[in-house]
């Protein structure tokens, strides 16, 4: 199923130089790159050719056991001007649909978009590969070419920026996935008949079998979406669950990436990867330890007690809760109705220190973690009131006005400026302080907040002794 998306042909950045590399030997995968290359042929999609470049194919095994043709376009990208970023990130994607109001969805994703956007002719020959003696390439974007996504993602917005929206529909767009979410199960239904139509009209295809919605329960860019709750879906969990430890550094990188994806579900992440991290390194030697075992173990264990992150609701305050764990700043965005005590998590996040750090105070580092916090968490705190809830007590000094800020290593301008951002965006919690942020991930959905003491309620960590003078002899000599 390949469309063919209404926009005139594309003009690439053309390679800084030729790129001809030979084919090297496989290893599997024969038949089904032959086959592929015969299906790909009769669509359309690629031609036989004559080129100076040529780029070698590598097949991928799935986990079925059979083989997906890819084309090894590494050396290419290395030649070619990457487009300015066009695709946005993830993660603030994530954010956008967590503060969308509606709890109804509707997803669906567009088949083999890259190979239903047209390439010009002149501009195709640096796509070749070879196969059993002949030469061919792609007419239209193929997929491992560095600005395929770039390119892709525009075109397909371009085309829903004609679509006619409901005011109280929202739409989010990734590449060729995309996403409604509205207030009622019609309303949802109708834009998404609205928009299947158009997207057609305009040339992309659309598998009927992988339209989801409407809906209070879709996946969209690998995350569950439960309401207006996202979470970790269950077949995630057990892919993760069941990873077998990594015998190369290539294979270390991957299962660091994997986890990552879900970082703003897992508390302390970074912390937990951090031994995992340090054997993959471009200075470092790959050695697979009782340390990076015991790291792999504890990282698996906090995804199956991952918590659904949300409801988001625009009502609620938030709390920000802010430690800093060796050499990394950690903190947790949660919410709870007015006079409730019931709370929600909203995401997790964790940051390594700079090693201008490694002379901080614990002060500073506390100081420095609560204003990151405030700021990668902006897009869901930004018009709230912020209840700062840090490991140590700052937020005294924080809306105090010393006579000099200079409080450690760190140079004082910084700390004028982590401090005034931190004044103007949030305001202090019960005491100033915060149970251990290690509680966090125990922490279930519906929870009693702590009570924080008072100083005057805490028994004192010591005790007068005996003055010198009163001790016997045998006590002095102890």
């Amino acid at each position: 199923m390949v469309g063919k998306a209404k926009w005139k042909p594309l003009e690439l950045p053309l390679p800084k130089k030729i790129v001809n590399q030979k084919q090297y030997r496989i290893p599997g995968g024969i038949a089904e790159i032959t086959a592929t290359i015969k299906d790909l042929k009769d669509a359309g999609v690629v031609v036989p050719t004559t080129s100076p470049f040529n780029s070698p194919i590598w097949p991928v095994q799935k986990t079925d056991g059979s083989w997906r043709m890819t084309v090894d376009y590494r050396k290419l990208n290395q030649v070619v001007t990457p487009i300015a970023a066009a695709v946005p990130d993830v993660v603030s994607l994530l954010e956008q649909i967590n503060t969308s109001p509606g709890t109804w969805y509707a997803a669906i994703d567009l088949a083999n978009a890259f190979f239903s956007v047209p390439v010009h002719k002149d501009h195709q020959k640096q796509f070749a590969f070879s196969w059993q003696g002949q030469q061919y390439t792609f007419t239209v974007l193929p997929q491992g070419y560095i600005n395929s996504p770039a390119l892709c993602h525009n075109l397909v917005r371009r085309d829903l920026d004609r679509l006619d929206l409901p005011q109280n529909i929202t739409l989010v767009h990734y590449i060729d996935d995309i996403m409604l979410i509205g207030p009622s199960e019609q309303e949802v239904a109708t834009t998404l008949d609205s928009l299947v139509t158009h997207m057609r009209i305009r040339g992309w295809e659309i598998n009927p079998t992988k339209i989801q919605g409407p809906s209070t329960s879709v996946k969209f860019l690998g995350v569950q979406w439960c309401g207006a709750c996202r979470d970790i879906p269950s077949k995630v969990k057990d892919k993760l669950l069941h990873l077998a430890p990594p015998t190369t550094k290539k294979e270390a990188q991957r299962l660091v990436g994997l986890f990552g994806f879900w970082r703003q579900h897992i508390p302390h992440l970074g912390v937990l990867l951090r031994p995992i991290y340090q054997v993959t390194r471009k200075a470092a030697s790959f050695v697979w330890g009782l340390e990076q075992e015991k790291a792999l173990q504890q990282v698996q264990a906090a995804v199956q007690a991952a918590l659904p992150l949300g409801p988001y609701d625009p009502a609620d305050p938030m709390v920000l809760e802010v430690s800093v764990a060796d050499r990394d700043a950690v903190w947790s965005l949660w919410q709870a109705p007015v006079g409730e005590s019931q709370k929600r998590p909203l995401g997790f996040w964790s940051k390594a220190l700079p090693s201008s750090a490694d002379n901080y105070s614990p002060f500073e580092k506390q100081l420095l973690a609560c204003y990151w916090a405030l700021v990668e968490t902006e897009r869901l705190t930004i018009g709230h009131q912020v209840t700062m809830r840090p490991e140590l007590p700052i937020m005294s000094w924080v809306l105090s006005d010393p006579a000099s800020h200079k409080v450690g290593r760190a140079q004082q301008q910084s700390i004028i400026k982590w401090k005034w951002y931190i004044r103007d965006r949030a305001r202090a919690g019960p005491e100033g302080t915060s149970k251990l942020h290690e509680e966090v991930a125990q922490m279930p959905m519906v929870s009693t907040p702590v009570t924080m003491p008072s100083a005057a309620k805490h028994a004192p960590i010591a005790s007068w002794g005996v003055p010198y003078d009163r001790l016997t002899e045998e006590e002095k000599t102890r």
